[in-house]
């Protein structure tokens, strides 16, 4: 196991919530900004894993490590910027989880396909959707009573399509249906897991929505 690569990581995750936390308390960014944030930086970082860290003990441990962390800043609310919010959410802790499911299937399938495209569309759709409904707030709907907008979803699918269409002309790979297809069933799907999850489980229902049907193309 590569230590000093696992501190490397360690020290990047650091820093993105060191700045998140200056940005919240010193700045008075707003905490759903400096969430967003964090939460797309995270899934950046974390595309980066297959390239350096050797095999999935190394991947278990750090996440493994940040589920801890997270746990821990979660109950004692250590980092405002991130937890200070009203509604409860669970996203966070999905989110080590997640990654080491995509790394294992990825190295199954020896397809970084199946670890990009998972981690993209949760780290870019997921807060586009949520930026663009809140700012236009065209056509409500709720879901175990929490509000959604159409015009946050449909942001989610057309940023699900380009990153669909980034993904399959990057990381080719052989699959039984036509690339168009599949990525037409990956983001309307994707984007029908995100419109229904309450709670911060998007983190988890999109991903492995996107992870399942890339699995299930390939068998």
């Amino acid at each position: 196991m590569n230590i000093k690569i696992l501190l490397i990581y360690s020290l990047l995750y650091f820093c993105l919530f060191a700045v998140s936390e200056i940005a919240f308390v010193k700045f008075k960014v707003h905490v759903e900004l400096t969430r967003k944030f964090v939460h797309v930086c995270t899934g950046l970082i974390a595309l980066t894993f297959p390239f350096y860290l050797a095999d999935l003990s190394e991947v278990v441990a750090l996440c493994g490590l940040f589920f801890v962390l997270l746990i821990i800043i979660k109950k004692w609310k250590i980092l405002p910027s991130i937890m200070a919010v009203k509604r409860k959410t669970y996203g966070s802790l999905f989110f080590p989880l997640t990654v080491v499911a995509c790394y294992y299937f990825s190295d199954r399938y020896n397809s970084y396909l199946l670890y990009f495209l998972p981690l993209m569309i949760l780290s870019i759709c997921d807060p586009m959707a949520s930026i663009v409904g809140k700012r236009f707030r065209i056509g409500k709907y709720t879901v175990f009573g929490n509000t959604k907008t159409i015009i946050g979803s449909l942001a989610f699918l057309v940023c699900a399509l380009i990153i669909c269409a980034c993904g399959f002309y990057w990381f080719p790979i052989n699959s039984h249906l036509a690339l168009v297809v599949l990525a037409l069933i990956v983001s309307f799907v994707s984007t029908g897991m995100e419109s229904i999850s309450v709670t911060g489980w998007d983190n988890f229902t999109v991903p492995m929505s996107v992870l399942i049907i890339l699995c299930l193309s390939l068998s």
